[in-house]
């Protein structure tokens, strides 16, 4: 947790619900973005998981993760020392990311690799020292990826990519950071989005005029706007499926957890790996359950749909799931409305996290001490104590996750979607 005074303990429970959601996304591609809430249970927290697409293999791993992750910080077993039992959460995190970190490694090779190639062309006073550094770091990032020969060699792994992170912790704040933040420094671009002038006169009511939404629609034909749409539509491996935070919400909703006295503490939230997209975000928003969850990038997924309502949930529960939709149709008819006029779409070109607050561990000059923050979760005396005792938290897993999984994972997942 952020050692941080200024949040309040609500804050600092979101931050862990997000960071916890967060450590179980261990594979690029969209496919294990997790939702997490945690609800007042019997003598204890209860976790709930849910995840875009995980197999239930997948998600039993990803259940038993969580649950040696919380007593390792709740119970201490070994009675380690704050730095020590850091550095065990961090391995005990990145053996389970490995198929995360080893695409990271990748491609920070392969990108070093070409800033290091543009520095060298550009022969510039001020890119000598920059090209040094990433030198530097390109060989504290060149180890050995071997976790499966001895319990050595996986140390060894995991002990070189903290050595790595902490490599890259030293630069930030500095003169090379700056450097790299205005090398790479993004503009805004308008990009073509998938509509055409049949989706804009279906959006269009009678008594408005279409005309300037199908000339603008028709400006966009150079992109080959209604090829892109047909591709889309002929794909049969296309299907859309339930997002993370969608997924749990329904589970709730079907266990009849609402009022916030049954969420932990009674915060009634919703964490999650990313940042909602701009569908969920309207779900929650248009929803009358009104919990809430983590503030959306804004992007658009054509993925996404609603959960399923089924015969034995009545004709009411079908009723209040269309006027639900209907909503969140009418918010996005008027964003491609707004596009179309002001030629800038909203949303990230990628939706991970890009400004996560380090811990404290990884700063060079952080002390090895006992206590932390006021707002810092205490989970031995606070969050899973019962009369002062140290439990196990209980941690469960949505098997709904793994209604699709056999679809393939739309890459847009994991790279940012489509800004609208």
């Amino acid at each position: 947790m952020e050692n941080d005074t200024l949040l309040s303990n609500a804050q600092a429970f979101r931050s862990f619900v997000n960071k916890l959601a967060q450590v179980c996304d261990n594979r690029q591609g969209g496919s294990t973005v997790t939702a997490l809430v945690v609800l007042q249970g019997h003598g204890g927290p209860e976790f709930i998981i849910g995840s875009n697409q995980r197999e239930e293999f997948d998600l039993a791993d990803t259940q038993d993760f969580v649950q040696r992750l919380l007593e390792l910080v709740a119970k201490n077993p070994l009675q380690l020392k704050r730095k020590p039992l850091l550095k065990r959460v961090l391995w005990s995190i990145l053996l389970f990311n490995i198929p995360r970190v080893e695409a990271y490694l990748d491609y920070l090779l392969r990108y070093l690799g070409e800033c290091i190639a543009d520095c060298a062309r550009q022969r510039l006073q001020d890119t000598e020292i920059l090209e040094t550094e990433l030198h530097n770091i390109k060989a504290k990032a060149s180890f050995s990826r071997d976790i499966v020969t001895s319990e050595q060699t996986r140390d060894k792994f995991l002990s070189d990519c903290e050595s790595l992170i902490k490599a890259i912790v030293v630069i930030k704040g500095s003169k090379v950071e700056a450097t790299i933040v205005q090398k790479a420094k993004d503009g805004d671009f308008a990009s073509s989005e998938p509509w055409s002038a049949a989706i804009i006169r279906a959006m269009t009511p009678e008594d408005e005029d279409s005309a300037f939404y199908l000339a603008q629609a028709e400006d966009l034909q150079k992109f080959n706007l209604d090829g892109l749409i047909k591709k889309k539509i002929q794909n049969k491996k296309w299907r859309p499926y339930v997002h993370a935070e969608i997924l749990v919400h329904s589970y709730l909703m079907e266990r009849g957890i609402q009022h916030s006295r049954k969420y932990w503490n009674g915060w009634k939230y919703i964490g999650s790996s990313k940042p909602a997209c701009r569908l969920c975000s309207y779900y929650f928003q248009d929803h009358k359950d009104r919990v809430q969850v983590r503030s959306s990038h804004l992007n658009l997924y054509a993925s996404w749909r609603l959960p399923d309502v089924y015969a034995d949930q009545g004709p009411i529960a079908e009723q209040e799931r269309q006027e639900l939709l209907e909503k969140i149709i009418d918010r996005v008819q008027e964003d491609v409305k707004r596009t179309l006029d002001e030629k800038i779409p909203h949303g990230k070109n990628h939706d991970s996290n890009t400004h996560s607050r380090l811990h404290d561990y990884f700063q060079p000059d952080s002390d090895d001490c006992e206590d932390g923050s006021d707002t810092e979760l205490n989970f031995s005396d606070t969050s899973l104590s019962v009369d002062g005792t140290a439990t196990s938290p209980s941690v469960h897993g949505d098997e709904e996750s793994g209604s699709l999984q056999d679809d393939l994972v739309d890459k847009n997942d994991e790279e940012g979607g489509v800004a609208v």
